[in-house]
């Protein structure tokens, strides 16, 4: 490998880090929520993290597969994961909640910056992690 290569895989390394590190505190959050909501334990709550997370990226790693299917069977691929992003985007504001209690906001400000933080940590992680790693699988095959 050349030592080009080798700083662009370090540095995709330490991207793939931060952002797996964001996904596991989306992890945490959703976890604890469901647990919250459901009283069961912390496995039930990992397993549902997972399988939120499976179905949010799947209409992302569907896309070009489904090329010929009508556009309303794709509307509804999205149409079904919407209520898991929803509910991602849920258990993190919730869990993002008392981590922003620093800036002293109140009410709807409290909710808009709430939620603003938890679009980022619900949405952000899973799909820069997939392009990441094509990336990486890129760089390390040496293809541009």
């Amino acid at each position: 490998m050349q030592y080009r290569q080798t700083r662009a895989a370090i540095a995709l390394f330490l991207f793939i880090l931060a952002f797996g590190f964001i996904w596991l505190v989306n992890g945490e959050f959703t976890a604890e929520f469901v647990m919250v909501i459901t009283g069961r334990t912390a496995t039930v709550g990992w397993s549902a993290h997972l399988v939120i997370t499976a179905i949010e990226i799947a209409p992302a790693l569907l896309a070009p597969f489904v090329v010929g299917l009508p556009r309303r069977i794709i509307a509804l691929l999205w149409l079904f994961s919407l209520p898991f992003g929803v509910f991602d985007v849920l258990s993190s504001a919730v869990g993002v909640a008392p981590w922003l209690s620093w800036t002293g906001a109140a009410g709807v400000p409290a909710h808009i910056q709430n939620t603003f933080a938890a679009e980022i940590i619900g949405f952000l992680p899973e799909r820069m992690i997939m392009w990441l790693l094509l990336v990486a699988r890129n760089v390390l095959r040496g293809e541009r």
